[in-house]
């Protein structure tokens, strides 16, 4: 069975994602979402999660990452972040 990254790499033709959406507000999932990331891509959080979040600089400064972030308070914000 294939882990998720080398499944990803596979669709992607070795890419990667050029978005990553994330609304699960757990942290472990939150800091590993810039790994699924192609270069130049976006990385989307909704919601919150309690405490502080860890990231590479380096990894995601060298991707060029765009960290877009919104809180889902209503409908119509969730489907604006769509």
């Amino acid at each position: 069975m294939c882990q998720p990254k080398e499944k990803i790499a596979k669709i992607t033709g070795g890419d990667m994602a050029t978005a990553v959406f994330d609304a699960t507000g757990n942290r472990k999932a939150l800091e590993s979402g810039i790994g699924y990331m192609s270069h130049g891509g976006k990385y989307i959080l909704v919601d919150l999660s309690i405490g502080e979040l860890t990231y590479s600089h380096p990894q995601i400064h060298a991707k060029g990452t765009t960290v877009l972030c919104s809180r889902n308070a209503t409908m119509e914000i969730f489907q604006l972040v769509i």
